[in-house]
């Protein structure tokens, strides 16, 4: 699969011949360019304390900035080991959620792991003082607000056949992402995290899918490309663009966001004849699972280096993804050399139990599901249920530790445990790199690209003839 770069702008014209419909524009694509991404207050904005994520960890004024783990002359295995050490089991269970417990004694403040960045940043709407410091006059300070960029959905950008242009989007989310993760006021909800659990790259299998505007489409190469190249970009930023960032006795580089290519695997589903997405089994020959529904997740995980997997709801041949061993260590770890974290699909390790019935209750479905190799619970299982799965005997501690560690590396590669954020790259990003001009071109020259014109060949479609009926389909049409 190549990962090769086409020019940005290309011919986007089609001439093909239909004989019931004439030409399908992409109304989506363009509408997504007057979207804002807005959660938590009626103005976009959110509650809480504005600060840099993990601004005060390992630093002097914690107390913690000499200690191995903010060492940053070390390596990160050594970091990562002497961190662990530290913290007492029933807290790293409380830290193995999407919304992950904070650890007083280290001054580690919560963490969510849950966010998103399909066409633009899960995150809301911003404000900064506009005024200089000491210069607040009586009335109120006058503020600069900016909103997340919005970019076509993954069906309509798929057309464009365009690496380039994947990538610079890819790119585009992760550099605004972190710089509204910079100046957000902290709440510790959905989205403040620096996760991003995107790409969907599912096979679009049905028209009727609920989800087929998040997917490329039905053909894993393409889909396997789209993933390379917006996971490469919302990783490791545009080319040139910080790309060199170093941890200090470490080969790899920083990652402005951590991507997560989901749902792993053959999730395309959502319910149909008493089966649902949580609780269907997919039946599956090893030849159809390695030539169509895991091509694009190698692809992603071999090519895009994603730092992230999610493993979906359903089960695969009798076994639950986050609890299938075979899938998350042998094939993804073992064999596509996975060097990052896996997280469920939301409820899914509570799903093992039932509807799957893989697992007589939370502690058995938690010791299988991180025995399996699933690091994040989407839920609360883990909260619940790790500390009885290890005193019953089906968990043991380095089990645990071992699922823990993944996580903790994960948090060193965003740079949230280096003592020297004030000259790290991804955390001087800020209001002047959100909504920018050359992002607001970006995503009109990839709705241009989402557009497809089909030939009218004779007038065999067009003008439609009196009494013909037209069935007009998708969300903004219901």
């Amino acid at each position: 699969m190549t990962t090769g770069m086409a020019p940005l702008r290309k011919r986007r014209h089609k001439s093909l011949t239909m004989t019931t419909i004439a030409i399908l524009l992409g109304v989506l694509s363009l509408a997504t360019l007057i979207l804002l991404s807005k959660i938590g207050n009626d103005d976009g904005t959110t509650e809480g304390t504005s600060a840099i994520l993990w601004e005060k960890v390992c630093t002097e004024q914690t107390g913690t900035h000499d200690l191995p783990f903010c060492n940053m002359n070390l390596s990160r295995q050594e970091r990562v080991a002497d961190y662990i050490g530290r913290i007492d089991m029933p807290t790293k269970a409380k830290m193995m959620v999407n919304d992950a417990s904070e650890f007083e004694a280290l001054h580690i403040p919560p963490y969510q792991w849950w966010s998103e960045g399909l066409h633009g940043p899960l995150v809301p709407c911003v404000c900064v003082a506009s005024n200089p410091e000491g210069q607040q006059e009586l009335q109120e300070q006058q503020q600069i607000c900016k909103c997340p960029s919005s970019y076509p959905c993954p069906s309509a950008l798929a057309v464009s056949f365009n690496n380039t242009l994947y990538n610079l989007i890819g790119a585009a989310i992760g550099k605004e992402g972190r710089a509204i993760n910079n100046v957000r006021k902290r709440d510790s909800k959905v989205g403040d995290g620096i996760d991003f659990w995107s790409p969907t790259i599912n096979m679009q299998r049905d028209p009727r899918w609920g989800r087929n505007q998040e997917v490329p489409g039905e053909d894993p190469v393409l889909t396997g490309q789209y993933a390379v190249n917006y996971v490469r970009g919302l990783q490791e930023g545009a080319q040139n663009d910080f790309n060199d960032a170093q941890d200090v006795k470490n080969s790899n580089p920083y990652v402005q966001i951590v991507a997560g290519c989901k749902h792993f695997v053959a999730n395309s589903l959502e319910d149909w004849n008493g089966h649902t997405r949580m609780n269907f089994d997919a039946n599956i020959s090893k030849t159809d699972l390695s030539n169509y529904y895991m091509p694009a997740f190698r692809a992603c995980v071999m090519e895009g280096k994603s730092l992230g997997v999610m493993c979906s709801y359903n089960s695969i041949n009798g076994k639950p993804a986050c609890a299938n061993e075979w899938l998350l260590n042998t094939a993804l770890r073992e064999t596509w050399g996975f060097q990052g974290y896996v997280t469920s699909d939301c409820g899914a390790i509570s799903f093992i139990v039932n509807p799957h019935k893989y697992a007589a209750n939370g502690s058995e479905a938690s010791a299988l599901a991180i025995k399996a190799g699933t690091d994040v619970n989407c839920g609360s299982t883990y909260l619940n249920s790790i500390t009885s799965a290890i005193q019953e005997g089906l968990l043991t501690e380095e089990e645990l530790d071992k699922s823990f560690s993944r996580l903790v590396d994960i948090q060193m590669r965003l740079g949230l445990f280096d003592n020297s954020k004030a000259s790290h790259p991804y955390f001087q990003y800020g209001i002047n790199d959100i909504d920018t001009a050359e992002y607001q071109s970006l995503a009109l020259e990839a709705a241009h690209q989402s557009i497809v014109l089909l030939k009218n060949d004779g007038g065999t479609a067009l003008p439609l003839k009196k009494g013909r009926k037209v069935a007009v389909i998708g969300p903004h049409f219901n």
